[in-house]
Parts: C-alpha cells; structure tokens; sequence
C-alpha cells in the first residue's frame, strides 16, 4: 500500500501538477490521521477489555473472601451454641443435689471455652483494591459502596463481641475466687499437670462440693456466661445475614 502511495506521488510531482499533488497530500495526511484514530481506538478497547477483564476477576476475588467469613461465622456460631449448651448444663448440674465436681468443672470450662476467638474478616481482595489503586475500577458503584459498607458494620460488631468476651474472661480469672473452693483442681487441664510425686490430690479435695457460697457463685457465673454467649448468638446472627447479603450482591458479578 505504501509502496502505492509514493508511487502515485511520485506521478503528480513529476507532472508538475501542484493542485494535485496538494490533494494527494491531503488525502495522505488524512489516511495517516484515520490510521492514528484507528489505532487508539483499538489500544482503547485493549485497556477496556483488560479493565472489565480484572474487574471481574476481582468481583469473584471478593466474592471467595465473602465465602471464606460465611465459613468462618458457621463454625463461631456453632462453638457459640456448645458454650450455651455446656452454661445450660453447669445450672443443671448446680440445681441438683449433688453434682459431680469433675461434670461441675468440665461445664464450666465449656462455658468459656475458645470465647476470645474473635471473627477476622478475609479481607484480601479488597486491601488489594485499595492499596493499588485499583478500586475504581469496580464500575457498579452499588458494589462499592456495599463493600464499604460490610467491612465497617462487621468491624463494629466484633468490637461489641470482643468487649463481651473480655468480660467472661475477666470473671472467669477473678483473682478474687478462691479457685480451690470453685473446684479448679478438678480441672483435666490441671489434673494433667499435677505432680503427684509432690502433690496429694486427695487433699484438695473438697467436702462437701460446691459449698451453699460456691453453689451461689457458679450459679452467678453461669448465668453471666450464659447471658454473653446469648448475645453473642444474636450478633452472629446479624453477621451471618450481612455475610449473605454481600455475598449475594457478588455472585451477581461473579
């Protein structure tokens, strides 16, 4: 084609003809233009597609981050349910006549255990948006005000459940107890490291367990372990429904 071209201008300017050599000019020029648009068009429409491309490949980044805290608040809830289960347990235990101490103390345990766990939002595919600049990239702005949205409403609620955690800790570690008389040492954490070369672990023992004072103080206990994980249940159920909600909205795009 090129060849061509100089061809035909070598033609008008060896003819002398300038009114056509002016318009050959011209329409060169205007050729050369229409290949300059053509080709940023086409370089627009690569960066386009390499946009929509990434866009979608972060929507269902997202969307497996989302899936991850679905998992994650599954398997709170259920550890939560078992905390109920075991404080409903250790008020049984303290309203009949005579519990056994080893029951007594693996209840209690159970009604605090893993309560620092606390819920950590996956929160890769969107930190990677921010801190490369690419989160304009995400076209639905619905989306992204959505995504904003969830990871700030579920900061808020671990910070609530944390603070109720922080608490069952602090009661179950008051050094004000007399953890002999709370029956620790019926404890399997702490039977298991017990020495008995050093130790009589009959001499711990106490009759008759739980004294009328304990009686009232686990029954305090578990009544307040029982009230934290209840409204732990009631925050994880909030959590689970934005989980949800947001996971939606993303397998929309994904």
């Amino acid at each position: 084609m090129m060849k061509f071209l100089r061809s035909v201008r070598q033609n008008v300017i060896d003819n002398g003809n300038l009114k056509k050599y002016l318009l050959y000019a011209s329409g060169e020029i205007l050729l050369v233009m229409i290949g300059i648009l053509l080709a940023l068009r086409v370089n627009q429409w690569n960066d386009n597609r390499k946009e929509q491309t990434l866009e979608q490949t972060y929507y269902c980044k997202l969307r497996e981050d989302i899936q991850q805290d679905s998992l994650q608040i599954d398997k709170m809830i259920l550890e939560n349910n078992d905390r109920i289960h075991q404080c409903n347990l250790m008020i049984h235990l303290l309203q009949s006549g005579n519990p056994d101490p080893y029951d007594l103390a693996r209840a209690e345990v159970g009604s605090i255990s893993k309560t620092t766990f606390t819920f950590k939002t996956s929160t890769a595919a969107f930190e990677d948006l921010k801190s490369s600049g690419n989160l304009k990239i995400l076209r639905d702005h619905a989306i992204k005000d959505s995504l904003i949205h969830y990871y700030a409403t579920l900061a808020g609620y671990i910070d609530v459940i944390d603070v109720n955690s922080d608490y069952t800790v602090a009661l179950y570690y008051d050094p004000s107890k007399d953890f002999r008389d709370l029956g620790w040492q019926y404890l399997a954490h702490t039977r298991a490291v017990l020495d008995t070369t050093l130790v009589n672990p009959q001499a711990l023992d106490i009759y008759p367990f739980p004294s009328p004072g304990i009686r009232k103080q686990l029954l305090s206990d578990a009544i307040f372990f029982l009230t934290t994980n209840g409204r732990k249940a009631q925050w994880y159920q909030i959590m689970k429904a934005e989980i949800m909600r947001m996971y939606a909205l993303l397998k929309q795009k994904c």
